[in-house]
């Protein structure tokens, strides 16, 4: 009984062939692109993202997790949506508000709401943008295409690690 567990455990782990990727950011050099002279409410917006996917540069499968504050608002997985087809080297996050993911292109955020937009090119990532509003301040929509990030995939335990806690449990209860 105990060998099949163990060979049970091997099988299962080998099937997944998905990674968590973290991709985490810093937006700096916001224009108010919506021309109406106003300064940004945040002059650097932080955060980083962890999603499942098979690669780095592969569609992503889910969300799993967000840590973004932008003008006094803490986003929750809820509040996002992400766009990540297929052969489609276009990756965009963003919030719900005026229609997340699907909202597309600079300026097209609906001001005095909290929302957000990044996008960038899964194979040329230098080719990013990230767009944002706060539901604090009216007639602004600010956008840079300045944003250092880290792409990383998340290490998982090795299957030998997991092999090994097996033997230790299955020791336990035998």
């Amino acid at each position: 009984m105990k060998i099949i567990t163990i060979v049970l455990l091997i099988m299962f782990s080998s099937f997944s062939n998905a990674s968590l990727i973290k991709f985490s950011f810093e937006a700096t050099d916001f224009v108010d692109c919506c021309n109406n002279q106003i300064n940004p409410p945040q002059e650097t917006v932080v955060g980083h993202f962890v999603w499942e996917a098979e690669n780095e540069l592969s569609s992503i499968v889910s969300l799993l997790e967000i840590n973004l504050t932008i003008d006094g608002y803490k986003y929750s997985l809820s509040d996002v949506n992400y766009l990540s087809s297929i052969g489609d080297p276009l990756r965009v996050i963003g919030g719900i508000e005026d229609n997340g993911a699907g909202c597309g292109i600079n300026c097209v955020l609906l001001d005095s709401k909290n929302d957000f937009n990044l996008s960038w090119d899964a194979l040329d990532p230098q080719d990013i943008s990230f767009v944002y509003t706060g539901g604090q301040n009216d007639n602004g929509v600010w956008t840079t295409n300045t944003v250092n990030f880290n792409i990383t995939t998340v290490p998982e335990p090795s299957i030998l690690l997991l092999l090994f806690s097996s033997v230790l449990l299955l020791r336990r209860r035998g």
